[in-house]
């Protein structure tokens, strides 16, 4: 059980006190003291460190004073004068001025990071304060403990003013972050609407290139579906021009065989003749030479065909590559406005 020892009063005799108890007796001459009694009879002695911290308060050097009252109040917890101490360093320290710091002004065109700046800064600041209030809180209940009567309700004052200026500068700093908040909400909101709006715009594009490659898909199966038939035969480059060459030879006995048919098995025999046989192979050389100038007709035109659905192709390509390039840059500015979103999230939040 914790003691306390001094000197009675009434006897000049050693006295021991239980701080449990309320009360301790001599027991030399029988007088009864209150234990709060004995503790300030105890501590009537003058202490240098907590002298020190009250010149260091007197001063305005809050901190050395706090560390000197702390470093008392661990050595001594009875020591009522060094919980008072760090008391009135605590109430200097969070007086009227500092509760008007706690009130920020804010224009309202802050951007994000500046509001997550200020969020940061508003919510440690608040956790500085709820310590405080908590510390302040220890102190003064272990003040009243070990503090006379007397002490007590000329302290009371200055705790209460403490307190009411502690709970204001929680006020302050909450009304503050609501007002940050609300600011920060808006340019999120505006930011959200750039982002819808980019969305939209992508999308559109999207859809865009499906009507492009859906009209360039079209245009190829039209365009190359007797195409590539016709190139079979007249661009035969593949086999060195071979197929022609069977088809006319193909045409030109067929017609022959024709011509030679009617001319012996006809109805009028007598046109089997060497002048019949001669229009025969004139009618063949014109048809050779109409074949061979067909033929290269037909190839210049499947090559121009050729030539002019690639250049379309090509074109409906450059253009789908320009939209695709063009939802790569919107995506990077989406990205953009997201980061600017999480930049104005406090640390918090994160």
């Amino acid at each position: 059980m914790p003691l306390i020892q001094c000197k009675c009063e009434n006897c000049g005799g050693n006295l021991e006190a239980d701080i449990s108890l309320k009360t301790a007796t001599c027991p030399h001459c029988g007088t009864t003291y209150l234990v709060r009694d004995i503790i300030n009879i105890a501590l009537s002695g003058k202490d240098e460190t907590l002298e020190s911290a009250d010149a260091f308060l007197k001063l305005g050097e809050t901190d050395n004073a706090m560390n000197l009252y702390e470093q008392v109040s661990s050595r001594k917890p009875q020591e009522y004068r060094a919980w008072l101490g760090l008391i009135k360093c605590y109430a200097r320290k969070y007086s009227d001025a500092y509760v008007g710091e706690c009130r920020l002004t804010i224009t309202g065109n802050e951007g994000m990071a500046k509001c997550a700046q200020l969020l940061n800064g508003l919510e440690n600041e608040m956790g500085v304060v709820n310590d405080a209030l908590g510390c302040c809180r220890q102190y003064y209940s272990k003040f009243e403990v070990f503090a006379p009567q007397s002490e007590i309700s000329s302290a009371k004052a200055l705790w209460n003013g403490l307190e009411h200026n502690l709970n204001r500068a929680k006020d302050e700093l909450i009304e503050s972050i609501a007002n940050v908040r609300a600011v920060r909400h808006k340019r999120e909101k505006e930011l959200n609407a750039q982002i819808a709006e980019i969305d939209a715009r992508i999308e559109g594009i999207r859809k865009e290139i499906e009507a492009k490659e859906k009209i360039q898909k079209d245009k190829r199966v039209k365009e190359y579906k007797w195409t590539m038939l016709d190139s079979y035969f007249y661009n035969d480059i593949d086999s060195g021009y071979i197929r022609p060459f069977y088809i006319w030879l193909f045409y030109t006995f067929l017609i022959g065989s024709i011509s030679i048919v009617i001319l012996h098995f006809g109805i009028k025999p007598s046109w089997a003749s060497v002048e019949s046989y001669s229009i025969i192979a004139g009618c063949e050389s014109a048809f050779i030479f109409l074949f061979g100038v067909f033929w290269d007709i037909r190839r210049n035109v499947l090559l121009k065909r050729i030539n002019k659905a690639s250049e379309r192709e090509s074109a409906i390509g450059k253009e789908i590559f320009a939209l695709r390039t063009k939802i790569r840059e919107l995506d990077n500015e989406r990205a953009g406005l997201v980061r600017k979103i999480n930049e104005g999230k406090s640390r918090k939040e994160r």
